[in-house]
């Protein structure tokens, strides 16, 4: 487990197994194929997970070629127990930042799509620019690693 922990926000416009599909192929569009997905027991990811299954069980050939790509991305997609929202200490510790960002900034108020996508974006660039170290132990030096970097 890393100790560096990068935020990446995605915006879906429904809480569906074939959102989750697309705002997933656009993270890894985006950010590379991970090694390990860790997630929740929410039933869209669980939905999502049935999908790949049932999608990689057939024998077409679009099937096939599916599974083959999944298989050399090498992505390990690992569930928490079911009522065990602890185990995801990290990733609920960035949700509760990007909710106090939402409340602070824009409460109730009604954005567009492309509105909310983009504070999205600026929410996510401030946690990762968090400072985690400094690069050098020059004090004159204000630059520091944050966990953009490794993203």
């Amino acid at each position: 487990m890393s100790a560096v922990k990068p935020v990446h926000l995605e915006l879906v416009t429904d809480y569906s197994a074939n959102g989750f599909l697309k705002a997933f192929r656009r993270f890894t569009s985006r950010r590379g194929i991970c090694r390990n997905l860790y997630s929740d027991c929410g039933t869209n990811f669980v939905g999502a997970d049935a999908e790949l299954k049932r999608l990689l069980s057939g024998c077409l050939q679009e099937s096939r070629n599916l599974q083959h790509l999944l298989a050399n991305d090498g992505t390990e997609w690992k569930f928490n127990p079911p009522g065990a929202p602890h185990m995801g200490g990290k990733w609920e510790a960035a949700a509760k930042s990007v909710k106090f960002h939402l409340q602070r900034t824009i409460a109730d108020m009604l954005l567009t799509y492309e509105d909310f996508s983009t504070f999205l974006t600026q929410v996510e660039a401030v946690l990762n620019s968090r400072p985690l170290s400094a690069f050098s132990e020059d004090p004159d030096d204000l630059t520091a690693l944050t966990p953009g970097h490794f993203i």
